[in-house]
């Protein structure tokens, strides 16, 4: 692990610039995450067995809530005059929470079961029921866990379902109609910190069309950090822009490689009522709220 550290941590500051996050980068402490599900009483639950474990004196849960505090520490450090750091954010925190929560919960649960066996072992030393009773609370255990796993199944963030079917039939379209070597212009907007993020079907054209998109998976965050703001530095360019038509914009366009434009059911920037009258942009491909256009080239 140390060599690893060795030979990687000396290239942050190549690759990314550096361990800083970008100047007016997103820092919020959001609450969603414990508004999902069971999230809210589990969270009160471990506070219980954060109370109960300093009243108990117990080590464990000292250190345990002193790395919580920790982790919310480096993901604010500008509390304590420095620059905060592009890898540890308050949303990566919040949403690393369910390690401490589920070990405070478990252990409160834990500690109150050892104390009603000694108790029932004080009324009598060969008090026949502690077997049944272990029975029971793993049973009930395994029940509640089965339950509370068969309830999150379905659990989808709205945000993050991009695709319709009207979407799917476009991109059959598109990998039936459209040169391999096309490259799409595609609805983008701003994710965390300084990344871009897909806003519709077009993000999935690479994996269910085989083509090229203008804002690649969030791995790009990965690259060069010259690619990285070129990639970002186009989004941008895009996403506000007054005017689609803009000459500036439609050279740009050209130079960038971008041959067809993908607007996909949930939208984004890019919107049928400007494209569809726009001269700048040919339709060639309408169903529902999806759109497929191809460039036309500049006279």
């Amino acid at each position: 692990m140390a060599r690893f550290l060795g030979r990687v941590l000396p290239r942050v500051g190549e690759v990314y610039g550096g361990w800083a996050a970008p100047e007016g980068a997103n820092n919020a402490l959001s609450m969603g995450p414990l508004n999902i599900g069971w999230g809210r009483p589990l969270l009160y639950l471990a506070g219980a067995g954060a109370i109960w474990g300093l009243l108990r004196r117990k080590g464990e849960v000292v250190v345990l809530l002193a790395t919580v505090g920790l982790g919310f520490l480096v993901a604010n450090l500008h509390l304590l005059g420095l620059a905060d750091l592009w890898l540890i954010h308050n949303e990566s925190v919040m949403i690393s929470l369910w390690l401490p929560m589920s070990l405070l919960c478990g252990w409160l649960v834990g500690d109150l079961w050892s104390l009603l066996i000694r108790g029932l072992r004080r009324l009598s030393a060969r008090w026949p029921g502690e077997g049944l009773l272990s029975a029971l609370l793993a049973a009930a255990t395994v029940a509640l866990a089965f339950w509370g796993s068969w309830h999150l199944v379905d659990v989808l963030n709205p945000i993050t379902v991009l695709v319709t079917p009207d979407d799917l039939r476009a991109m059959e379209w598109v990998a039936e109609n459209t040169p391999p070597e096309a490259r799409f212009l595609i609805n983008t907007g701003k994710w965390m910190q300084e990344l871009r993020m897909g806003t519709d079907a077009g993000w999935w054209l690479p994996l269910l069309a085989k083509r090229q998109v203008s804002l690649p998976s969030v791995l790009y965050a990965q690259g060069p950090r010259a690619y990285r703001e070129a990639v970002n530095d186009l989004a941008r360019a895009v996403e506000e822009s007054a005017s689609l038509d803009d000459a500036t914009l439609r050279e740009r366009l050209a130079r960038e490689g971008i041959t067809h434009v993908f607007v996909g059911a949930r939208g984004g920037r890019l919107m049928p009522q400007d494209l569809d009258a726009s001269p700048s942009y040919r339709l060639r491909y309408a169903s529902g709220p999806v759109r497929v256009y191809e460039l036309v080239a500049a006279q």
